[in-house]
């Protein structure tokens, strides 16, 4: 089973994107993939998306709702899940196939190349996976 993880918080963004994500991966998923979404908002979210409230993170308040919150995906446990799990930001758009994401180096964190500056070996936490539980350090030392 593939798991992809999303989160939703605030105003910003509805439950439509939830829900026009979760359709996207189906229709671009070949095995069996379940979406969990860490949420503070669960209505009219898609019954077959598994919502679960928000990681608890000590954040300044100023920075509390911003994507800085992503790095409350890095700790363990994590809900009830394990293994490697694909984050999607819920205004991506998906064009392609999602499964190689889950082929590609198992067991460890892989993150895009931020389009912005190619070739300097930057990341964009738009789209990443992660092997639940092995970086921990990462979430520790925020």
């Amino acid at each position: 089973m593939q798991t992809i993880i999303c989160m939703k918080w605030g105003s910003r963004y509805g439950h439509e994107y939830v829900n026009r994500l979760y359709n996207s991966i189906k229709k671009h998923t070949k095995r069996k993939t379940q979406l969990y979404c860490f949420t503070d908002n669960t209505l009219n979210v898609d019954k077959d998306i598994i919502c679960k409230p928000l990681p608890k993170i000590s954040l300044p308040e100023s920075i509390s709702y911003t994507p800085w919150r992503k790095m409350s995906l890095w700790q363990h446990p994590l809900d009830d899940l394990n293994g490697d799990v694909l984050f999607l930001d819920l205004d991506l758009v998906i064009t392609g196939a999602l499964d190689r994401f889950f082929d590609f180096s198992p067991g460890s964190y892989c993150v895009i190349e931020n389009w912005t500056q190619t070739g300097q070996n930057i990341g964009n936490t738009s789209c990443f996976r992660l092997p639940i539980g092995k970086y921990t350090s990462v979430f520790k030392k925020i």
